[in-house]
Order: C-alpha cells, then sequence, then structure tokens
C-alpha cells in the first residue's frame, strides 16, 4: 500500500501536537514546548493560533527564542514590520541567537 506522506506528515504532527499540548499542560513555562506548539501552528495553516499562544508567553518571558517564534508567526501571516520588530528584540536580548539573524 502506498502511503501519503501528506498523511503520514499530518498524523505526525498530531502526535508532536498533542505531545506539546500535554507537555504545556504539566509545564506552562516550557518555552521549548510553547515555540514547538508554535511552528506546528503555522505548518497547519494556523499561524494566528500560534501568535496568540506567543503573545500570552512573551507577556512572562522575553527571551530571543520565544521572540524569535513570535516573528516567525508574524512572517507566516505578513505583517512583515512585527516581525522585523520582533527578531530585532531576539537579537537584542542575544545578539548571536541565530535563528533571528
Amino acid at each position: 500500500a502506498v502511503v501519503s506522506t501528506q498523511s503520514t506528515g499530518s498524523k505526525l504532527r498530531g502526535r508532536a501536537k498533542d505531545f506539546y499540548l500535554k507537555a504545556l499542560s504539566l509545564d506552562p513555562e516550557s518555552e521549548q514546548a510553547v515555540c514547538n506548539l508554535a511552528t506546528i501552528y503555522i505548518r497547519e495553516g494556523k499561524a494566528k493560533e500560534g501568535l496568540e499562544l506567543m503573545k500570552r508567553y512573551l507577556l512572562n518571558h522575553a527571551t530571543a527564542r520565544a521572540h524569535t517564534c513570535a516573528a516567525e508567526c508574524y512572517l507566516a501571516i505578513r505583517q512583515l514590520e512585527k516581525a522585523h520588530q520582533h527578531f530585532n528584540i531576539a537579537l537584542e536580548l542575544n545578539r548571536n541567537y541565530v535563528r533571528a539573524l
């Protein structure tokens, strides 16, 4: 039987999403889980959901990684100025943070 790569990717993303949601229920402060979940939302075409998640997280956690994840959400919804602002904030917090360069 031939398995569609797209459906396999969707299934894996679904499992990863469940994993990160569970991780956040155990540790709502987990930056890795928040950023990875935001990335999954982007790949599902739900970047606005990822952005809302990042906005809530950034209220209490202004890190280079979190700002970069927010910037990637803004890029996905084509808000380039906001993306640029968050990439710049990430670099102000850590000028060597490669993902923000």
